[in-house]
C-alpha cells in the first residue's frame, strides 16, 4: 500500500463560504493529496456560534470524495488544523505507516498548481527527522513554519500522541498561545528533534514572491490590522509575555533569565553529547558508561529546552528545578563516567543522581499545577 499524502485545514463560520477558492486551488494540483480533512469545531470559540456548512461547500465535497469535513469537540484555534487531522488519522487510518504524511495549509490562499507535489518531494527526501515549508522564520531562537507557506511533516508511529500530550500540557487553556499555532508547533518540532527546512529559495529564484495568492478570506483575518512578520511577532510576543502590562513587565525579566540558563545549559549539553559521540571512548569503552553519558547529554538538552518554555509560559519554580536537575542527574552522571573506579567523589556522586531525577519530576508537575491554576 501506498503511503498517503493528507492535507490539513480549518477555517471559522465567517470564513466558510469564502474557502473554496483555497480548496480548488488543492484541487488544481499536479499532485494532488489523497485526502483533504478541513477540521471544525461545533462551536467557534472566537465567534461564539456554530458552524453551518455553506451550499458552495457542501457541493464541492459531493463532487470530491476525497475531501471531507472532520468535526472535533474542541476548538484549538488555528491548530485545529493539526489536532484535527491528526484525531481523524488516528480514529480512521490507525499506526501510520512509513512514509505517510501531512501537510497543514491555510484556508484564504489559493496556491500553485505545483506547490504540494514540489513540497512532498522535498519533503519525502529529508524523512521523519525534519519538517519542511517554502517559508519559515527565526523567532526567539526558533525556526518557525507556518501553515500559509504549507507545513509538510512525515507520520511516525507515536506523532499523534506526542502532538496531543504537548498540546494537553503546554498549550491548553493558554489564551496567549490560541492564535499562534506556528509558534507552538514550532516549539514541539525542537522538543521531538526534528529540525525545520525552508526552502524559499526555490520560490524566489523563479521571480515569485510567495507559492499562493491571497483570496477573498485574507481580509476578514482576526488580525487584519497587521500584516505579515508584523502580525506574527505581535501575536507571538503576547503568547510569551500575556496581556497584563504589569506581567509582562517582570514575566520579561524571569523569561530573559531562564533564556540564558536555557542557553548556558543547552550549549554545554551539546559539547557533552558531542564529546561523548567522538571523545569519550578515548576514556572508556565500557558500552553501559557510554549509553549512561548519552543519557545525561540527551536528558540536558531535553531539560534545557524546557528551562525556556516554563520560563515563557508558566509562572512558579519549574525553571530553577529543571536548571538544578541538570546540574544534579547530568552532572553526577559525568563525574561517575570519567573518574576512576575506587575515586572517594564517587560516592558523594552515586546518590545525587536520583536527587537530580526528582527535581526532573517536581518540574514537570510545577508545570502542571501552575498552569491549572493560570486556567
Amino acid at each position: 500500500m501506498a503511503p498517503l499524502l493528507v492535507v490539513g485545514m480549518t477555517s471559522l463560520p465567517s470564513r466558510l463560504p469564502g474557502v473554496c477558492p483555497a480548496l480548488q486551488s488543492i484541487v488544481a494540483q499536479s499532485q494532488r493529496p489523497d485526502r483533504l480533512i478541513l477540521s471544525l469545531p461545533r462551536t467557534s470559540a472566537r465567534e461564539g456560534r456554530a458552524y453551518e456548512l455553506p451550499q458552495n461547500l457542501l457541493q464541492m465535497l459531493s463532487q470530491h470524495s476525497w475531501m471531507q469535513v472532520h468535526w472535533v469537540e474542541e476548538d484549538s484555534g488555528p491548530g485545529t488544523k493539526l489536532l484535527g487531522v491528526l484525531d481523524w488519522f488516528d480514529k480512521y487510518v490507525g499506526t501510520p505507516m512509513d512514509g505517510d504524511m501531512l501537510m497543514l495549509l491555510d484556508d484564504d490562499h489559493a496556491y500553485l498548481p505545483d506547490a504540494i507535489g514540489n513540497l512532498w518531494q522535498k519533503q519525502r527526501g529529508l524523512g521523519c527527522g525534519f519538517v519542511s515549508s517554502f517559508f519559515a522564520y527565526f523567532f526567539r531562537g526558533l525556526m518557525v513554519p507556518q501553515g500559509a507557506d504549507i507545513v509538510a511533516l512525515q507520520l511516525e508511529p507515536s506523532t499523534v500522541q506526542k502532538v496531543q500530550n504537548f498540546y494537553r500540557c503546554f498549550v491548553k487553556g493558554d489564551q496567549a498561545c490560541f492564535l499562534v499555532d506556528d509558534l507552538w508547533t514550532a516549539m514541539f518540532y525542537f522538543v521531538c528533534g526534528r529540525q525545520v527546512r525552508s526552502f524559499r529559495d526555490d520560490v524566489t529564484s523563479r521571480g515569485l514572491e510567495t507559492i499562493y495568492s491571497p483570496t477573498a478570506n485574507a481580509s476578514v483575518e482576526a488580525l487584519m490590522d497587521l500584516e505579515g512578520g508584523a502580525r506574527r511577532d505581535r501575536a507571538m510576543l503576547g503568547a510569551f509575555q500575556g496581556p497584563d502590562a504589569q506581567q509582562r513587565g517582570s514575566g520579561s525579566r524571569v523569561a530573559g533569565t531562564g533564556e540564558a540558563m536555557s542557553g548556558v545549559l543547552g550549549a554545554l549539553g551539546v559539547a557533552m553529547g558531542a564529546f561523548g559521540a567522538h571523545g569519550l571512548k578515548n576514556y572508556t569503552s565500557d558500552p553501559q558508561l557510554l549509553e549512561s553519558w548519552k543519557t545525561a547529554a540527551n536528558y540536558q538538552m531535553l531539560h534545557a529546552v524546557m528551562v525556556a518554555v516554563s520560563s515563557f509560559l508558566v509562572k512558579g519554580p519549574a525553571p530553577k528545578l529543571f536548571s538544578l536537575g541538570c546540574v544534579f542527574f547530568s552532572g553526577s552522571i559525568y563525574g561517575l563516567v570519567l573518574l576512576p573506579k575506587g575515586h572517594g567523589l564517587r560516592k558523594l556522586l552515586g546518590p545525587i543522581t536520583p536527587i537530580g531525577g526528582l527535581l526532573f519530576i517536581a518540574g514537570w508537575l510545577s508545570m502542571t499545577l501552575n498552569s491549572k491554576r493560570k486556567e
